[in-house]
């Protein structure tokens, strides 16, 4: 069984151990369950029976329990409540229904098993939703009816039922149509499948509304009418005969000889009653209870008693609807209905006073409403209450509860508008000196809270919130909260604490507070105490619980008497975690302290009301050794909580804060157990060890000397120099690692170190210094260049490895010979660099002289950089200047972007003299001749533009003239281009010669240059034709008429060359030849008179818009003139054909008399 119950909570599914099964069966009978577990959904109630199965417990599903006897042994395994459930009814419109009334619509509605049969024909009702008419008033839940195929009154389940989805035994949720459930009376399937039932589908017509309730109100009477109502019922055990009741004379005669009757219904109490044992006897001892009431009803009896709420119920008096003045057991089953006082009394109880110390009332489920402001819904001054899960939503008080009574709440909501919800007291003023007992269990509580004044109260597994005060006020007793959730805001006094536990208010003591085992407790506005008090005259201890977001999360005013113990507590989100309040100076009523339990492994922030050096803030504790490693800091300005272990044992306490700062090393110290690192905003107390640590590696170009230690005061710092004082304070004051004695005052710690000189070595240049340290600014001066020398630039070596000197160094701004630089944590080395000034080397014919002297400066001489270069080319006899070449460096440059022309004498140029030697020559060529002579090639004409006379093959032509040629194409061949040389070397033909005309490039022009000219047309045999692809290949049929014509010619192809042509000149005369198989289709055609092709079909490789030409190649296909490639519909118009094959395929069509007598 604890295997189960371990596994039910790691799920969260809620269960209650040793359940009385009589509160939970509508005979009132059976003893207790092992375990009673309440599934919230169809989720927990699968993993509830899986669970059952898997821990070998056997389970029982109970329903509302109206068909079910338990024994008073109770039950040995798990029952499943299902009713605990909250499922919704779903309604989907507009149904097919086959096998209906197709006249009729229905509507399909959806219900968890765990809903009320009632509930279910309440919502069709609301709905106007016809068919479940009969089932109102049967006891039990729509599972349930399911089960047992319910019915009444000529109705059954079957008849309006569709489909169930039912959990299998195997685990398998599954849905079947109601036609594989085996119903029959008062029998399903799951009576043998051990399935448990989920939800059921029902398909129910649309109606009348009015007929509707008219038929469920008359059912309703006949039921109140002839059932025993008034007595326990565990549902029926005999058969009913068809259209008869219990005893009804002239009953048909029951099946197997079994009388046959239905439950009679309870009294219905309308007020004024007194139920005593009179009035039991005479109506039984169960009752209704709904719609308004004026009058109270008095239970005094020594019976059992049981009244259930069928309707919603209207308090309208000031008095309690209910007295119970005495009673053994009081079942009240309220279902969902709900109870509204509405008449304004402060003084009375709306539901119930209950005053009977014999008396055990249990109420069932409902909803308390208070319309007016009124006392309470329960006063309990004697006797035993238990509320399952009930809703409460009352303006003021839910009830008090006096005199040593007992109170369970388990489960539901509980509301108020910030009043108390349960209120544990004593009412000294009305003779009742003492409060009771309150156990509440698993239940909501909402904007009101829980108090007690004496007696005992235990919170546990439930949730409290309040939106306008505090949840729980104890003033006095015992109170435990297990597993409480707890969160409130306020904005005043009282109202701003979530927990007060103000302590003793009457003469009685107080005995302890407990608030343990989980839960979190939480302040919703800022500026409100969690837990205010902790017990002015009892023992607190706070364990295993969170508490967060408080101005405070535990104000402790606890006395010498009694103790504050913080176990193991989580503080998250407070202000301050725990706040001691100011007391008398001594150790009977000093001021309070905390113990805290070496579980505590949180941090907690602790302020106290009146701060001073010394004061001790938790108890003393001797052998456990643990306090130093409690998390604990002051929220106390300028404090630290310090730790001693003296005589008396160890413990915590208030001691004023100092810090250690420092920028260039690490002070850390241990607080609370743990290593921190220190700065200006951490403190710790006097005494403490501080170890300092300086970095392993010095500064750059430094090395560590010792510490320095600055006493601060009000943000002043001044060097302690007194060696006796540094030497109390310090330990290994020349180590990289020192310990530090915390003073009384606050300290800046800082190593300090000396500077290391590097060594500077200058070549070429002089420096302000030869040895310096990191950081200093040295300065280096170049010396003066010698004769023919110039200053190229710097080289600076740092530690061997040259520098980038554009970083590096730092030119003077107003002396160009000096640079700076920053020393470096290394040695330097610095050099001026020089070099000789470079030379120009000029060639024949050059001079050469520098801007501002006409004297000429000899090839090889050196020039200095930037000197302006004049130069002069001078031509020799029989020559010409024609361009410069320039080297620098050895290497060619382009002479017009290195040197300057003389706009007016291009043989004059300038230039800037570079860093590099020059080299300058001037080109030169011979005069051009008077008359250069032109050459022509074969089949080439040339002409003087102006004449058209041609011009023979080398004649001479005037330098500037404009010569016209043009190439004459030989028979069988093409014209390809033309070649040109001039002067004997080859040009390219496209620059030198222009095409007048685009479209013939046989005729060129050109100017005659100074040179001879060579001009030669380039041409290429024409193409061979191929066969026809798709053409004939014999010529046998014109062979008579080329023979008759050429007599005595030659056979073989020499025959019909000679042949075709004699044949054109007599046969087609005038007729142009085709030069391709579209041509020659065309032309056959048009000679034809153009007839239509017997078919449409185009070719492939034809333009489709090209009418005349599809036309014709279909017709000289269809003639057998031609072929086509049918294969892939292509007739190939672009291949060429011959002359022979145009005569051949004439000649056809003559002999095939396509062609006019005319035309022949």
């Amino acid at each position: 069984m604890e295997r189960l119950k371990q596994a039910l909570s790691a799920a969260g599914i809620a269960y209650k151990e040793n359940e009385p099964l009589s509160a939970h069966c509508t005979f009132r009978i059976g003893g207790p369950a092992d375990v009673f577990i309440l599934p919230e959904n169809e989720a927990q109630l699968c993993a509830a029976i899986k669970l059952a199965k898997e821990a070998n417990i056997k389970y029982y599903l109970l329903g509302n329990g109206s068909n079910i006897l338990f024994e008073d042994a109770g039950y040995r395994g798990a029952v499943i409540n299902v009713s605990a459930m909250k499922s919704a009814i779903g309604i989907l419109e507009n149904i097919c229904f086959p096998g209906k009334d197709p006249s009729l619509t229905y509507d399909a509605v959806v219900v968890g098993a765990d809903k009320m049969l009632s509930s279910l024909c309440m919502t069709a009702l609301e709905n106007s939703l016809t068919g479940l008419e009969f089932a109102y008033g049967i006891p039990g839940t729509v599972g349930g009816a399911v089960y047992m195929n319910a019915g009444a009154y000529g109705g059954e389940m079957k008849d309006v039922l569709v489909s169930v989805r039912y959990l299998t035994a195997e685990g398998e949720i599954v849905e079947i149509p109601a036609e594989q459930l085996d119903l029959r009376y008062r029998h399903s399937i799951f009576e043998e499948n051990g399935g448990c039932i989920l939800s059921a589908k029902f398909h129910l017509a649309r109606g009348n509304a009015a007929d509707i309730r008219s038929r469920m109100d008359d059912l309703m009477a006949r039921r109140k009418d002839k059932q025993p109502l008034d007595k326990p019922s565990a549902g029926s055990t005999f058969k009913r005969p068809v259209g008869a009741f219990a005893a009804e004379p002239g009953a048909a005669e029951p099946e197997n000889g079994v009388s046959a009757q239905e439950e009679t219904e309870p009294y219905h109490l309308n007020g004024g009653e007194t139920v005593n044992d009179k009035f039991v006897a005479a109506h039984g001892d169960v009752y209704e209870l709904s719609g308004p009431y004026t009058k109270s009803i008095t239970v005094y009896t020594t019976k059992n008693v049981t009244l259930n709420i069928v309707g919603n119920v209207d308090v309208n008096m000031g008095s309690a609807l209910l007295n119970v003045k005495d009673a053994r057991d009081l079942k009240i089953n309220a279902g969902q209905y709900d109870v509204v006082a509405n008449v304004k009394n402060t003084d009375a109880a709306a539901f119930m006073n209950l005053n009977a110390s014999s008396a055990t009332v249990v109420v069932q489920n409902g909803r308390y409403l208070d319309g007016e402001q009124r006392l309470s819904f329960f006063t309990v001054v004697a006797g035993t209450l238990k509320l399952n899960d009930v809703y409460i939503a009352a303006k003021k008080t839910t009830f008090p509860i006096l005199n040593g009574s007992v109170v369970h709440i388990n489960g539901g909501e509980l509301t108020a508008d910030g009043y108390y919800i349960v209120y544990n007291a004593p009412w000294p003023w009305a003779g009742i000196d003492k409060a009771g007992t309150v156990i509440i269990d698993g239940a909501k509580i909402k904007n009101g809270f829980v108090g007690s004044e004496n007696g005992s109260v235990e919170i546990k597994n439930s949730t409290l919130e309040n939106n306008d005060g505090y949840c729980v006020s104890v003033e006095g007793g015992t109170i435990t909260l297990d597993n409480v959730n707890v969160s409130a805001k306020g904005e005043e006094s009282h109202n701003s604490r979530v927990l007060d536990l103000c302590g003793k208010l009457y003469d009685d003591t107080a005995k302890e507070i407990r608030i343990t085992n989980g839960g979190t407790y939480e302040a919703l506005a800022s500026g409100m105490t969690v837990v205010f008090g902790g017990g002015l005259n009892a023992d607190v201890t706070l364990d295993n619980i969170t508490i967060k977001n408080g101005k405070y999360g535990v104000a402790c005013q606890v006395d010498k008497k009694h103790e504050l113990v913080i176990k193991n507590v989580t503080f998250e989100g407070n202000d301050t975690d725990i706040y001691l309040s100011s007391g008398e100076d001594s150790e009977e009523f000093g001021n309070p302290y905390v113990t805290i339990d070496p579980t505590f492994t949180s941090e907690a922030k602790i302020e106290v009301q009146n701060p001073y050096e010394g004061r001790r803030i938790t108890t003393y504790t001797n052998g456990k050794a643990y306090q130093k490693n409690l998390k604990l800091t002051s929220a106390n300005s300028g404090y630290v909580i310090g730790y001693k272990n003296d005589y008396r044992g160890e413990y915590r306490y208030l001691t004023r804060g100092y810090y250690v700062d420092s920028e260039k090393a690490v002070a850390t110290a241990e607080i609370n157990g743990e290593l921190n690192q220190l700065d200006s905003t951490k403190l710790i107390a006097k005494d403490t060890e501080v170890t300092l640590k300086a970095a392993d590696t010095a500064p750059e170009g430094k090395e560590f000397k010792g510490w320095k230690l600055y006493k601060v005061v009000n943000g002043t710092e001044t060097e302690i120099t007194d060696k006796t004082e540094l030497s109390t304070l310090l330990k290994n004051g020349t180590e990289t690692t020192a310990t530090l004695t915390m003073p009384a005052y606050n300290v800046k710690a800082e190593p300090y170190y000396s500077n290391i000189p590097y060594n500077i070595k200058a070549v070429n240049c002089t420096v302000d210094k030869t040895e310096a340290a990191k950081g200093d600014t040295v300065t280096a001066t170049r010396r003066k260049p010698e004769a023919n020398e110039r200053f190229i630039d710097w080289t600076v070596k740092v530690n061997g490895v040259e520098q980038d000197t554009d970083t590096f160094l730092t030119p003077d701004a107003d002396d160009p010979a000096k640079v700076s630089f920053v020393m470096p944590a290394e040695n330097v080395e610095i050099k001026a660099n020089f070099e000789g000034n470079p030379t120009l080397n000029i060639g024949d014919h050059v001079t050469a002289n520098i801007d501002g002297s006409d004297a000429s400066v000899p090839s090889g001489s050196a020039v200095p950089v930037g000197e302006t270069v004049h130069l002069t080319a001078i031509a020799p006899e029989g020559q010409h200047f024609i361009s410069w070449t320039v080297l620098v460096g050895g290497e060619e440059q382009k002479a017009d972007t290195f040197l300057t022309p003389d706009k007016n004498d291009p043989t004059k140029a300038t230039f800037t003299m570079p860093s590099k030697n020059v080299e300058v020559t001037a080109n030169f060529a011979s005069n051009p001749t008077l008359n250069p002579t032109l050459r022509v090639g074969d089949h080439v004409t040339a002409t003087i533009e102006g004449s058209d006379a041609s011009v023979p093959s080398g004649s001479a032509v005037p330098v500037g003239e404009t010569v016209h040629l043009t190439a004459t194409v030989p028979d069988g061949q093409h014209f390809i281009g033309w070649t040109v040389k001039v002067g004997g070397e080859e040009q390219k033909a496209d620059t030198f010669l222009t095409t007048p005309d685009e479209n013939d490039p046989t005729k060129v022009t050109f100017t005659m240059p100074d040179k001879n000219v060579e001009v030669k047309a380039t041409f290429e045999n024409d193409p061979i034709p191929e066969p026809d692809p798709v053409g004939p290949s014999d010529t046998g049929n014109i062979q008579g008429a080329i023979s008759a014509v050429v007599v005595g010619a030659a056979a073989g192809a020499i025959i019909y060359e000679a042949g075709t042509g004699i044949y054109r000149v007599i046969n087609m005369p005038g007729i142009p030849m085709p030069s391709n198989r579209i041509e020659l289709a065309e032309l056959l055609w048009e000679h034809a008179g153009k007839p239509e092709p017997v078919s449409t079909a185009l070719y492939s490789d034809i333009d489709e818009g090209d009418t005349d030409a599809q036309k014709a190649a279909r017709w000289a296909v269809e003639q057998d003139l031609m072929k086509d490639d049918a294969d892939n519909n292509k007739f190939h118009p672009a291949f060429p054909v011959s002359k022979l094959r145009t005569c051949l395929t004439w000649n056809a069509a003559k002999e095939k008399g396509l062609f006019d007598k005319t035309e022949e």
